[in-house]
């Protein structure tokens, strides 16, 4: 996929941050270590939904047809992809951080999920999703993918 429009630049940045951020969206619970919740988790997922808010703003304003075809989906597919993302983070936030969200599996299952939410944007959310564990690979703390 290659953006060529607006709208498809809209959705590669909305999918690309999505899957960037998702690796660390289980840390998006309370920490009995820290005695909170981690705060880089918490601007991230604001990015991303930042980053959702102003794509349907433009969607809105110039009219980029985006939620009208997320919307015209067949409600099987979007019910599948919405229960598979669903099944996806109740399983990263019961498994220790760095662990299942950190997988190439969790990346592939997450791109699976996003396609069958909305096709175009599957490939920009693997980008993102797999340069977070290529990035992960080189800091301190390290992880197995």
């Amino acid at each position: 996929m290659h953006p060529d429009t607006l709208g498809c630049c809209v959705v590669a940045v909305i999918a690309g941050a999505a899957g960037g951020a998702f690796p660390d969206m289980d840390r998006l619970k309370w920490s009995r270590k820290s005695g909170r919740v981690n705060f880089d988790a918490i601007i991230s997922l604001l990015f991303v939904v930042l980053a959702a808010a102003i794509g349907f703003m433009l969607d809105r304003v110039y009219g980029l047809d985006l939620l009208a075809s997320l919307l015209r989906r067949p409600p099987a597919q979007l019910g599948g992809g919405l229960a598979l993302l669903l099944v996806l983070y109740v399983t990263c936030l019961v498994t220790p951080h760095r662990s299942f969200s950190h997988s190439l599996l969790c990346a592939a299952l997450l791109s699976l999920a996003v396609w069958l939410l909305y096709p175009s944007a599957w490939l920009p959310c693997a980008a993102g999703a797999v340069s977070h564990l290529a990035l992960d690979l080189f800091n301190k703390k390290g992880m197995r993918l």
